[in-house]
């Protein structure tokens, strides 16, 4: 199973996550797993996806508009307080605003599945953490809309624990993403440049799963 045959792949050495519904063709696939994987290994030439999070995404998300990615609606900066493992997918989904859409709905509960991002919070309701750090995950579902558009919803999750809770244990969650237009006109004048970054890498750095 290639890259571009699969449903989904990681890529690059965090855990980040880019998911497809079969309506993209082959060469939609190749490009946007490139050009996400562009704009990680450049942000994280920067900063650390764990401890430096939010730095990370600004130029991420940065990266990503450089390339020719059309942002269509952004989140900055939400929080809230998880109380247990149960609430973190409905979190995601009340911030993204995408409950009601099906497609992408799916693909966001899988990708929550395939990360084990369940377990990891659920790990720290039961157990505990040694750290304040719980976890940090991206997920990127990408579907073509009724006209003919390629939306990639950007759901980046930043897990810590409450320092302040003395009642029980709480997750503080933090998210930043968005949505976005990939167009393979705009990215043309971009793809040169962006295989020129990745100088063979991406073969080795993107991994090929089924979700």
């Amino acid at each position: 199973m290639s890259n571009s045959e699969s449903n989904a792949a990681y890529l690059g050495n965090i855990q980040s996550l880019v998911t497809f519904e079969p309506a993209l063709s082959k060469q939609e696939r190749v490009d946007i797993q490139d050009v996400l994987l562009d704009a990680q290994l450049f942000a994280g030439a920067k900063f650390n996806f764990e401890t430096q999070w939010s730095s990370w995404m600004h130029y991420y998300r940065n990266r990503l508009t450089s390339r020719g990615v059309k942002q269509r609606s952004v989140v900055t900066d939400d929080s809230l307080l998880l109380n247990n493992a149960s609430e973190l997918l409905s979190a995601t989904f009340a911030i993204k605003g995408i409950s009601d859409h099906d497609v992408v709905g799916d693909l966001v509960r899988r990708s929550f599945e395939e990360m084990g991002i369940y377990q990891v919070s659920d790990a720290y309701f039961r157990y505990g953490s040694n750290s304040t750090y719980v976890g940090s995950f991206q997920f990127v579902p990408c579907l073509r809309t009724e006209n003919d558009q390629v939306v990639m919803s950007l759901c980046s999750l930043h897990l810590v624990s409450d320092p302040q809770s003395t009642g029980g244990r709480r997750l503080l969650f933090f998210f930043k993403g968005g949505s976005y237009v990939f167009d393979r006109q705009d990215y043309a004048a971009h793809r040169s440049d962006v295989e020129r970054y990745l100088a063979g890498r991406s073969r080795s750095m993107i991994r090929a799963v089924e979700i």
